[in-house]
């Protein structure tokens, strides 16, 4: 039993022999590994505070200077420095590939610089700016100007520079700085002036370049000055039938005339949306009045789908200090006025009878419909007693009720049928386009409301506005019937004219929704027995 015991407790400490070595390997393994983690995250950080986070300013102490002039060539920079003294002019290597200046031993004196590198016109600029460092009122100058090309020419650079070092008694010893190409640059912007300064259309100069010109032009040299006011007559009206193309293309034949006229593109300026004014320096009345004959001879020579082109002048001429050019702009354009208004209403009426013979010349359709609804529509009135005042307006009114179809494509109004939602939002605008049409003329402007309203029904179903019963004027209720029959009694693409009781059965149907009811029974009564 004893000896049983004893073997046991031998085995125990084996066992805790071998365990406890087995575990001191481990325990070396660990520390060693750890030992090597701990060493690897101390270079680590070594390494990056040394060389990663350290600050910017001591890194670039390793750039080689080689390799800064790299940077700086590349970047299309040149550098130069000036001794006052003896005139030695250094450059890098990028200079002479910017402007005309050789990489030699000449001396050069500033004053010789500025003269023989930079463009006359900037003389002034550049002796300025630098004269202020040299004296010492400025740190440093910055300035834009154009520099001798080696290609020839000029182009545009941005120049830096500063006294890089003084004399013991603290003048200027040398000077230097950078040049850069800009041209790119001051190309944008100068386009960018050059929009705000012109008309895109036209290409002449704007209101706001003649504002600035007006007191460039007021000086005594150019006495006698003359200045033209010159409106284009019927702009508006040819927008609204033709569209702004054709208007565009009238503004651009003007100014085309003004032009040739007076050989002086930077005399001339679109200062409106019809309006141009011409300043002639130099220029007597004599001569003004001959010129303003020609521009009226070939304005009218041009032909817009029928219509022939026409515009209103004034013109002033200067011939003393005393008179303010502006103020005699103001004479012009009262001038121009009074003329226009001596012409306009007759102009705009041969323009809205121009329309109607374009519009009858594309659709001979129409041009029957209209004769027959204008006819019809008198009897009408004839019936209702109407003055022989209203009677003329009556047969007017109905003659051009369909002249805003001038302005609707011809493709939609060839579709009688199957029109597409939006064709037929484009139809029922030919009311609206009449109304504006007819609206600017004197002559016509009474039967503007006629024609606008006489697709209204009497239900309020129609259009433009949705008016109802006797909020519709007379006249258009009368031409909407007229206009309801004569498409009813004439033969279409895709069916005969109507009998006559197949005409009073649609007009008794449409009587109190589509017609005026009582125009309806009197018609019936009349035409229809």
């Amino acid at each position: 039993m004893t000896n049983s015991l004893r073997t046991q407790s031998f085995e125990s400490i084996r066992l805790s022999t071998d365990f406890f070595r087995f575990s001191s390997i481990w325990s070396y393994i660990i520390t060693f590994v750890l030992g090597s983690l701990s060493i690897m995250l101390v270079v680590f950080l070594y390494i990056y505070l040394k060389h990663v986070s350290r600050p910017i300013s001591k890194r670039i102490k390793h750039m080689t200077f080689e390799s800064l002039e790299d940077v700086i060539c590349l970047t299309n920079t040149g550098i130069w420095q000036i001794n006052m003294q003896t005139g030695a002019l250094m450059i890098n290597a990028e200079m002479p590939y910017l402007a005309e200046i050789p990489q030699d031993k000449t001396r050069r004196t500033l004053d010789y610089i500025i003269r023989n590198i930079f463009h006359p016109e900037d003389w002034a600029t550049a002796e300025q700016n630098i004269n202020s460092v040299l004296a010492g009122n400025e740190p440093f100058f910055l300035t834009e100007i154009r520099v001798k090309s080696r290609e020839g020419g000029y182009f545009w650079t941005t120049i830096r520079g500063t006294v890089l070092k003084r004399t013991k008694d603290k003048k200027p010893l040398i000077i230097g700085g950078t040049l850069q190409d800009t041209s790119l640059r001051k190309e944008r912007e100068l386009e960018i002036q050059r929009l705000s300064y012109y008309d895109a259309l036209t290409g002449l100069k704007n209101r706001r370049a003649y504002e600035n010109a007006v007191l460039n032009y007021d000086i005594t040299e150019n006495l006698p000055i003359s200045i033209i006011s010159a409106d284009v007559n019927g702009l508006k009206i040819i927008n609204d039938a033709f569209g702004h193309n054709v208007g565009d293309q009238l503004l651009i034949d003007t100014a085309n005339i003004l032009k040739s006229t007076f050989l002086c593109i930077d005399c001339i300026f679109r200062i409106g949306g019809d309006e141009f004014v011409v300043i002639l320096p130099k220029t007597s009345e004599l001569e003004a009045k001959n010129s303003c004959d020609i521009v009226r001879s070939e304005v009218e020579k041009h032909i817009y789908h029928g219509i022939q082109a026409s515009i209103s002048i004034g013109f002033k001429t200067k011939t003393t200090d005393t008179e303010d050019l502006k103020q005699l702009l103001i004479n012009a354009e009262v001038e121009m006025y009074h003329s226009k208004l001596q012409a306009s209403w007759k102009n705009r009426g041969d323009i809205i009878r121009g329309i109607l013979s374009t519009l009858y010349t594309r659709n001979k359709e129409l041009e029957e419909h209209s004769i027959h609804v204008a006819e019809l529509s008198y009897k009408i009135g004839v019936m209702l007693a109407l003055s022989n005042e209203e009677l003329d307006s009556l047969k007017i009114a109905a003659e051009f009720h369909d002249i805003g179809k001038i302005a609707i494509d011809d493709h939609i109004l060839a579709k009688c049928r199957q029109k597409t939602p939006d064709e037929t939002d484009q139809f029922c605008q030919h009311v609206e386009y009449g109304y504006r049409i007819l609206a600017g003329s004197n002559e016509y402007e009474k039967i503007a409301r006629d024609v606008l309203f006489h697709h209204e029904n009497w239900d309020g179903s129609g259009y433009p506005k949705g008016l109802k019963g006797g909020e519709i004027p007379l006249f258009s209720r009368i031409i909407h019937l007229a206009e309801a029959y004569d498409w009813m009694n004439r033969k279409l693409p895709y069916r005969k004219p109507f009998t006559k009781a197949e005409i009073k059965e649609d007009l008794l149907k449409d009587s109190g929704t589509k017609l005026d009811p009582e125009l309806v029974k009197l018609f019936i009564s009349a035409f229809l027995r």
